[in-house]
Formats: structure tokens, sequence, C-alpha cells
């Protein structure tokens, strides 16, 4: 599913993917206070973190979330 939206909106927004069994994905997880997977942040460009979201979303769920900070 997420390949599907990278494929999508991969040239309007950014996707960034962190691997909690990394050191450099737990000191991300750390800066945003993950507790729980899979954790989702939606950063507008200037940014800001204007949605998170903890949990699966649907593939429609998750392109609406994209699509309010697409340009």
């Amino acid at each position: 599913m997420i390949m599907a939206l990278f494929k999508k909106y991969g040239d309007q927004v950014q996707f960034i993917v962190a691997d909690v069994e990394t050191s450099s994905g737990r000191r991300l997880a750390e800066r945003f206070n993950v507790f729980s997977i899979p954790a989702m942040f939606f950063i507008n460009r200037e940014g800001k973190v204007v949605d998170n979201y903890v949990g699966e979303l649907s593939y429609e769920q998750l392109e609406a979330k994209i699509l309010k900070i697409a340009p």
C-alpha cells in the first residue's frame, strides 16, 4: 500500500520510513515520542506536524491524509 501511494504521490510529498530495530530508527522514534507501531506523521512544507496516526489505515484513509499536505 505504501509503495502504491509512493508511486502516485512521490513527486509531491516525501516518504520517510524508519526501522525502529536500528539505532537511527530508534532515535527518530524517540524524537517523535513513538511508543507504538506503526506510527505515521504528516509534516507540511514548513516542517510542522499537522497530523499523526498510530495503527493501521486503509489505502483511502492514508491517501486522504497525504492529500492534506500535498501541494
